[in-house]
Formats: structure tokens, sequence, C-alpha cells
């Protein structure tokens, strides 16, 4: 199965007169945007908010903050470019094609509470059992120790008992996962990691009984440099045709988020 990755990388952010955007580099990235802000607020005081989608491939999604359009035409599996939004309590919305809101519940604002010179990650997904919800990462934007880079991974997928492994590129998922995950949830934190090329990959983990690991999903090259922190989002992207004439595989995908450098 071929890789599908959005790797970002922060551009330098330029403030004007006006409520300014940030680039970010991605090979998947989405959309137009835009800012409607008449006064650029100190620097102490703005915060940067990058927003992930996952939904219906033929949507596009609008994102409005405080009632004011902030980003335009965001598809399903791609990330926004990084907004630089103004520090404090927010309310964010984003709608698709059709006017119908994501979040948690559903159809209403996702309440926000952004600190000074924070990096926050929203990601609007299939909730595995309440449908179309909201969830809030905070981004650890202090870099590693030692010219070291970090490494967070989210599990936003259906997928229930996996291993992660994360190895050198054009290595095999072998030995100790660095995530044992054998109830298919854990708690998403940083891995401080020497600068290189990496693969992740996603594997089911090995039950008493049940079949062999299989691979779910691997990045393929996946740069880390020094002093960078990535997190990587794991999702599901549909499925497709058994060809043994069973039920539809499950498949999955990531998109990458530079949350420093």
């Amino acid at each position: 199965m071929p890789a599908i990755q959005t790797e970002s990388s922060f551009q330098k952010m330029l403030m004007s007169s006006s409520l300014a955007l940030a680039l970010l580099a991605s090979s998947c990235g989405g959309g137009n945007s835009t800012s409607d802000s008449s006064t650029t607020p100190p620097t102490s005081s703005v915060a940067t908010l990058v927003l992930v989608f996952q939904g219906d491939p033929a949507q596009q999604v609008t994102v409005s903050l405080d009632g004011h359009v902030v980003f335009q035409g965001l598809t399903s599996m791609n990330s926004t470019n990084p907004l630089i939004v103004s520090s404090g309590q927010h309310q964010l919305l984003a709608q698709n094609s059709s006017g119908d809101a994501f979040g948690d519940p559903h159809d209403t604002p996702v309440p926000l509470t952004l600190a000074a010179n924070s990096h926050t990650t929203v990601y609007f997904g299939q909730n595995c059992v309440f449908g179309a919800s909201d969830f809030i990462y905070t981004d650890d934007t202090t870099p590693a120790s030692g010219s070291m880079a970090k490494l967070r991974i989210v599990n936003q997928s259906c997928a229930l008992a996996m291993n992660i492994y994360i190895v050198p590129f054009g290595s095999q998922p072998t030995g100790d996962p660095q995530i044992s995950n054998s109830l298919g949830t854990w708690t998403p934190t940083y891995m401080p990691l020497a600068p290189g090329n990496y693969d992740v990959y996603f594997v089911t983990a090995q039950t008493s009984g049940g079949a062999p690991p299989t691979v779910l999903y691997h990045t393929g090259s996946f740069p880390l440099a020094a002093n960078q922190n990535r997190s990587l989002y794991f999702f599901d992207a549909g499925t497709i045709p058994n060809g043994s004439g069973g039920l539809p595989q499950q498949v999955y995908t990531s998109a990458t988020v530079a949350d420093l450098n």
C-alpha cells in the first residue's frame, strides 16, 4: 500500500499591519486562506493554530474564528497553513460546503483557549463511536536537548490493538515497538529521536491464537532534522474492495504537522 503523507514545515512568519498567515510547506496542503483582521496584535499576544480534516473527500471545509473566515477550501486528509491568530478565548467553526458544522457536540462552534505564543492543532474527523467530532491538541514548541528531534504520534483511526515501530528508512518493523498499544488507545506524547530518515510502521498486535501481525500502514521516508518537533496523525482513509470477495479492506493514511521548525 502506498504511503500518503502530508509533510509540513514552517516558513518564516511575516507580520504586517494585517493579520498574516505563515505558509506550511506541505505536499498535500489544502485550500486558500484568507485573513480579515485589521490590526496586528503585539507578538506576545498571538498564537498559532493548525487544522487537520478527515472526512468526505468530496467536501471542502470553510473555517471561521469568532465569525470571521480564516481558511477556505480545506479538503479531507489535509491540513491548513499555520494560522496566526490572537491569543485568548475563541469560537472555532468548521463547515462543509453544505453548511454543516463539524464538532462535538455536532453543529456548534468549538470553544478554544489559546495561550500567548502557543501552537495548537485541532483535528476534525470521525469519532469511532459518536461520529464527526473535534480533537484539540496542545503542541510542543520546545526543542529537544542536544540537537535531537521530537515526534508525537496521534491515533485518530478506529484500528485496534496496534504496535508502532519507528525504524531507520529501509528497515523492517522488528524487535520491540516504540509504542505498544494492546487496547487501541494511548496518550500521545513526544518522543526524542536522533536526526535521520525514518519509516513509521503501524502493525496489528499479535494475539494469542490470532492471525500473525499485519502492516496496516507505513509512512515511507519520514525525515527528522535537529531541533524539529513533528506530530504524525494516523487516521482512516476509507475502504477498498477485497480481492478474495470478503468484506472491504480498511485503509489508512497520515498527516504530518510541523510543531517546531
